[in-house]
């Protein structure tokens, strides 16, 4: 996979743009400004993803799902090594927690099946990451649709665990595909 020296740019930016965002979050937790910063770098990190996923030649035009699903088939091989997925809080928090999609026209309803998977002691850790992002997924719809609000408790928790995830996921990948770019 070949990206553009802008969507680089773009992937640098939103990177570190949520990086800024988390670190700001923990120096105000407890807070409705930590609250906030949470859900922006959530955000961040979603549009950063979004540029590497969307950057995936002749995919351009695919549903995002489809977009995804693409990128995890071209990069199983990179997540072998990425054990931090089994350890980490939000693996726990969705593995134990159903999260419903709040947009009625999706084919996912919630995450119930998700979590069957994530409670699965036999899935591959490349497996495992692409059930987490399937459930962030259904995170960032929400949220993108307007259906999370930082001082609700238990969206609170669901964005920060989902860019507590991203973060970490993206700071795995980014290293072993792009060295040009800087985190």
């Amino acid at each position: 996979m070949s990206y553009s020296f802008d969507t680089k740019k773009l992937i640098e930016h939103w990177y570190n743009n949520g990086t800024d965002n988390l670190n700001n979050a923990k120096k105000n937790s407890n807070s409705e400004e930590g609250n906030c910063y949470y859900f922006d770098a959530f955000i961040s990190y979603w549009i950063c993803f979004n540029a590497i996923y969307s950057g995936i030649d002749g995919y351009a035009s695919k549903s995002e799902k489809e977009q995804i699903k693409e990128f995890f088939r071209r990069n199983n091989r990179v997540f072998h090594d990425a054990t931090f997925v089994k350890t980490h809080q939000a693996f726990e928090y969705f593995k134990n927690h159903t999260i419903e999609n709040l947009k009625p026209d999706m084919e996912i309803k919630n995450t119930a099946d998700y979590r069957v998977k994530l409670s699965n002691k036999d899935q591959s850790v490349p497996n495992l990451i692409k059930v987490m992002i399937d459930c962030i997924y259904i995170v960032r719809c929400n949220l993108f649709h307007g259906r999370k609000m930082p001082m609700d408790d238990k969206d609170f928790f669901v964005v920060r665990y989902s860019a507590d995830f991203m973060h970490d996921f993206l700071k795995f990948y980014i290293p072993k595909q792009f060295r040009d770019i800087k985190i």
